[in-house]
């Protein structure tokens, strides 16, 4: 399930190739709805382009915005899978 995983994630958020041709589809609001497209578009701006900050503030704030959202799911979850291994013992 994590291989599955990993690569559809990789597929969507332009690892292997541009999102872009993936519009009029679901996989492309599945790709911009993923962290690593911005991640990787603001990066290759960067450093192909020489871009600013300036010209890549968007994906900044969009990186901004999922920062807290998925520290607060992970440490939630992390919680819950605590709280649970806490109640079922371990069967041999």
């Amino acid at each position: 399930m994590q291989w599955l995983v990993s690569l559809i994630s990789g597929i969507a958020s332009g690892v292997y190739f541009p999102p872009e041709i993936f519009q009029g589809t679901f996989l492309y609001l599945v790709a911009f709805s993923l962290p690593q497209t911005h991640t990787l578009k603001a990066v290759r701006l960067a450093i192909l382009s020489g871009q600013g900050l300036a010209q890549l503030s968007h994906h900044i704030l969009v990186l901004g915005v999922y920062a807290p959202v998925l520290l607060t799911a992970g440490i939630l979850s992390f919680r819950y899978a605590l709280k649970l291994s806490r109640r079922k013992p371990l069967t041999e």
